[in-house]
């Protein structure tokens, strides 16, 4: 698997927007599926999250018109964005190699959320930065 992170448009062969049934194909069972409903009247709206364990890789769908993939994150030091590899890396050295990109300067930080993690997020790229310990654990990035 290509394991290039494309802000807006996926990974490797996974593209946002892509049917569950789509994904299988290309990835096989995932070693777990978590469904959310968002409504207790409309049963059809909800959202399934699905998790490849040795990937480091989990996949979230979303009904809209119909169930589609739109968010990916990934926690493996395999994985790239603009073909640097950020996770394992300190704060510090995240910011200086995404200072280098092409990206919007619109970022938002929340610090101490789930488990005392830090998230910084970048809406107009639809790229979020979860970090521990001032170390980025976790890259997640969504359609836009």
């Amino acid at each position: 698997m290509n394991k290039e992170i494309k802000l807006g448009s996926g990974i490797g062969e996974l593209k946002f927007g892509m049917s569950p049934e789509e994904v299988l194909k290309i990835m096989g069972e995932p070693d777990e599926k978590h469904r959310e409903n968002f409504s207790d009247e409309d049963v059809d709206f909800y959202a399934e999250e699905w998790h490849y364990d040795e990937l480091e890789l989990s996949l979230s769908f979303d009904m809209l018109e119909r169930l589609e993939l739109s968010t990916i994150s990934v926690s493996s030091i395999s994985y790239l964005l603009n073909g640097q590899q950020l996770i394992g890396q300190s704060r510090a050295d995240v910011e200086k190699a995404i200072a280098t990109m092409d990206l919007s300067s619109d970022w938002e930080e929340l610090k101490n959320i789930e488990d005392g993690g830090d998230l910084i997020s970048n809406e107009d790229e639809g790229l979020s930065l979860w970090y521990e310990d001032n170390i980025l654990t976790e890259i997640q990035w969504e359609v836009i």
